[in-house]
């Protein structure tokens, strides 16, 4: 099916950065089935396009799709966190790539459990989660509504920059904004978050380090032999170091005592 799509430009130059374009696009619909029950069978709507810059999107279907220099992303709001998607077709350097081109590439070169992977959303790996999800959860649940209150957040609008996306976000069923999410479209990362222009959150370096350790508390937990194989590496690369530290100045003094031997003795007086 034929749609109309908005994209938000970002970054590609400063004269097109934050503008937005309508984009032809096709809308397609895949069925997942597990066995034979129709009760297990899922619907996955894949969306695809070229813009005007030769960029290709081609993957499930996004509330939001942002063009850089390096390609188009997409994301949407899932569970009060940004989930981030790529195309599943990349343009190769060089190609100029068209609708059709990328269509009868998805069919030879996807698979369905791909497609899965890139539909499906899963908080399990912190892999996953520092490259996919700007966490939002808990940042703006203290605001806005009385305790108990049945509520969601849903995103009212977005802005995008050169390299930034501002995203406004509102609570439903009430449709009150809350407040806004500043967030690095490179590396996903929440940097700033506001509620009623007062600021309740930036990214700073204890922020960082407390994403850091809950990412290896998790390893510790749910991966530890693997911890135990990275520790052990560490240990053999430090001993390894240790030796070869050892063994140039070893050497060095050596031919350093052996140069001492060689000068002649000064007479005595």
């Amino acid at each position: 099916m034929d749609v109309v799509l908005p994209l938000h430009v970002s970054g590609v130059n400063t004269a097109v950065s934050g503008r937005i374009e309508q984009v032809q696009a096709k809308d397609m619909r895949y069925y997942l089935c597990f066995g034979d029950r129709i009760v297990d069978r899922f619907d996955i709507s894949v969306t695809a396009f070229v813009t005007s810059r030769g960029q290709v999107w081609v993957g499930p279907e996004q509330e939001f799709y942002i063009e850089t220099k390096s390609g188009v992303v997409g994301f949407k709001l899932e569970s009060e966190d940004i989930f981030w998607c790529h195309s599943l077709i990349n343009k190769r350097a060089g190609e100029e790539i068209s609708l059709e081109t990328a269509l009868e590439r998805l069919k030879q070169e996807v698979s369905l459990s791909n497609l899965e992977g890139a539909h499906q959303y899963t908080r399990t790996d912190p892999e996953l989660i520092c490259t996919r999800v700007t966490e939002l959860h808990g940042i703006f649940y203290d605001f806005g509504v009385l305790p108990c209150t049945p509520r969601f957040l849903e995103i009212g609008g977005i802005t995008v920059g050169m390299y930034t996306v501002r995203v406004d976000l509102k609570w439903q069923p009430t449709g009150d904004m809350i407040g806004s999410a500043w967030i690095d479209i490179k590396s996903r990362k929440l940097l700033k978050a506001t509620v009623s222009s007062r600021e309740v959150y930036r990214k700073n370096l204890l922020t960082d380090m407390r994403a850091r350790l809950s990412i290896m508390q998790w390893y510790i937990k749910e991966r530890p032999r693997d911890v135990g194989l990275v520790l052990l590496i560490i240990f053999l690369g430090v001993v390894l170091a240790a030796k070869i530290i050892h063994r140039h100045v070893r050497s060095a003094k050596m031919s350093s005592g052996k140069s001492g031997r060689g000068l002649p003795k000064e007479p005595s007086p």
